[in-house]
């Protein structure tokens, strides 16, 4: 069904059903046909992900994007999401990938599927994959997103000044290191 190839960055390959798929902003997630395989595609990887990975983006100077990152650490018990500050080398590609600016960051992203989700469809993504009674947020899918992004936006845009902000990137523990993005991936045959 699914199978990295060695595609820059990665490749899933899928049956046809998928068709079409081409996740993310213009700029990313380019399909092209499988090797000799007329029955499946393939959909390009962004950088520093692999198959079946979720990332979440955030911003790692900002006091309340961190705490988030602490949530996470701490609640994703399942370590079903990696994490990525944007100002990483590794963040900053993947951001790139999907066509979002590089030096200004209003939003969290989740990356999943090759796809990236931002504002309040990410954080929802996201709690509807922790641990109750957290996945229970994720009823707040109810609410119209323009309002639920218009909500998202007023604390994204004031979070330095509300939360504070660092002086630069926090570095993980050593114990939580592993649920960091790591480095370029490098295709197996190289």
């Amino acid at each position: 069904m699914l199978r990295d190839t060695s595609e820059p960055f990665g490749c899933v390959v899928a049956d046809a059903d998928l068709r079409g798929y081409a996740g993310g902003k213009p700029g990313g997630g380019a399909v092209s046909p499988a090797d000799g395989n007329t029955g499946e595609i393939c959909v390009k990887l962004p950088p520093n992900i692999g198959p079946d990975e979720k990332v979440i983006l955030f911003d790692g100077v900002c006091k309340l994007c961190n705490g988030w990152s602490r949530f996470i650490i701490q609640h994703d018990t399942a370590h079903r999401f990696k994490l990525c500050s944007v100002q990483s080398d590794e963040g900053q590609a993947i951001l790139a990938w999907f066509g979002y600016p590089t030096d200004h960051y209003d939003t969290m992203l989740l990356v999943e599927d090759g796809k990236a989700f931002e504002r309040s469809d990410a954080f929802l993504r996201v709690v509807a994959r922790l641990p109750t009674p957290w996945r229970w947020l994720a009823s707040l899918r109810v609410v119209p997103e323009s309002l639920r992004d218009f909500l998202y936006d007023r604390i994204a845009l004031n979070r330095y000044r509300l939360f504070g902000k660092h002086e630069q990137c926090v570095v993980p523990s050593a114990r939580d290191r592993l649920r960091f993005v790591q480095g370029p991936r490098v295709a197996d045959n190289e």
